[in-house]
């Protein structure tokens, strides 16, 4: 599969030239103005490179290529200019807004070379994030697993935290999927510090005392605390804790406080009428909010199923409990290959009861 790669630029014929020599290297889109370039964009895959001519009618290309930079930083940028506008495309590099520039009249060659360094760049970029990912993502999920068994209830509730806050930063096209994700997790870590007794008073819906209740509130600061001097956790802690007032800690916030107003008994529907009133909460994050409430389980089915049927990736539509009515695990959990073998491994001495509910595509 070729490369995809943007080449912006008002003359036709020019643009018509670059596409007939680089065809055969990469899959070359064009566009005649930046407005046309940024709805190409925004409607689809992300490309690795973009080249922009800096005179053009409308938004030039250094202004262009800034706003692009805003949405699609891994995408390397390069700005075709001529010796007039020279100063003005260095200060573009320096500023981190453009990766390269190239003065005009360019040939075919020294144009191919740029464009591959750019793809170089952008694959570089997105390897490191993919390894960062994996290595990252995978040690935490291990650790979130193994804490789930400790205490089933709160890592249920942070499963599914996680899904919700991952579809809502999805509606909203947000930048740090990951990082929200990891801190719609790692967010109940901080519960450990916190007294069995109050946290499933909490869950249970029931009140607390004054006291109870600000001792409960303080988990969000300790998981703060406990993850910001983590490599590569700094951003996630920083989402937890609130800090700038992000997007993503906006997100994060409204799922919380979303979640904990279902578990205090209010319908979906009436616990996103009480967060409209209140007024705390960004309007487009409310709505996507709504989006995902209304159609979380649309196209699924409840399916019972025999535990030695239970896969790996299969999501419960009921709690697994065994013959004492102890939790297993929690409804909405996924089932990970470590809980798939804590289960097998508890019938062996256990009776677990069946059938086990799960969702699944109709």
């Amino acid at each position: 599969m070729k490369t995809r790669v943007l080449l912006v630029d008002d003359d036709a014929v020019a643009l018509a030239g670059y596409k007939r020599n680089l065809r055969q290297h990469f899959e070359v889109y064009t566009a005649e103005n930046a407005a046309a370039a940024l709805q190409l964009i925004e409607n689809s895959e992300p490309f690795a490179v973009v080249v922009s001519d800096f005179k053009m009618p409308g938004m030039d290309g250094i202004t262009f290529l800034k706003k692009l930079a805003e949405t699609n930083s891994d995408t390397a940028r390069i700005i075709l200019t001529g010796y007039a506008e020279l100063k003005v495309a260095v200060d573009a590099v320096n500023e981190g807004s453009v990766f390269r520039f190239l003065t005009k009249p360019c040939n075919s060659e020294q144009l191919l070379n740029a464009i591959k360094a750019g793809v170089r760049q952008y694959e570089l970029i997105n390897s490191e994030k993919e390894l960062l990912e994996k290595t990252l993502k995978g040690s935490i999920n291990i650790l979130i697993d193994i804490l789930s068994h400790l205490n089933p209830q709160v890592f249920k509730r942070a499963n599914k935290l996680r899904d919700i806050a991952h579809n809502v930063a999805s509606v909203l096209k947000s930048e740090e999927m990951w990082e929200i994700e990891m801190a719609a997790i790692l967010m109940q870590i901080g519960l450990v510090a916190i007294p069995d007794e109050i946290v499933a008073k909490k869950y249970n819906g029931e009140s607390l005392s004054q006291q109870e209740e600000e001792l409960y509130k303080s988990y969000i600061e300790v998981s703060g605390n406990l993850l910001k001097n983590i490599p590569r956790l700094e951003k996630v802690a920083e989402i937890i804790s609130g800090g700038g007032n992000t997007t993503a800690s906006q997100i994060l916030a409204a799922v919380n406080d979303y979640d904990t107003l279902i578990n205090e008994g209010n319908e979906p529907a009436d616990a996103l009428e009480l967060m409209k009133k209140n007024g705390k909460y960004n309007d487009d994050i409310l709505a996507a909010l709504h989006a995902e409430v209304v159609g979380i389980y649309d196209g699924l089915v409840i399916k019972a199923i025999r535990l030695n049927e239970l896969e790996i990736g299969m999501v419960l539509a009921d709690d697994i409990r065994d013959s004492y009515n102890k939790v297993l695990i929690g409804k909405g959990c996924e089932i990970s290959q470590v809980s798939l073998i804590k289960l097998k491994n508890y019938a062996k001495f256990n009776k677990i009861i069946e059938p086990i509910k799960i969702f699944d595509a109709e």
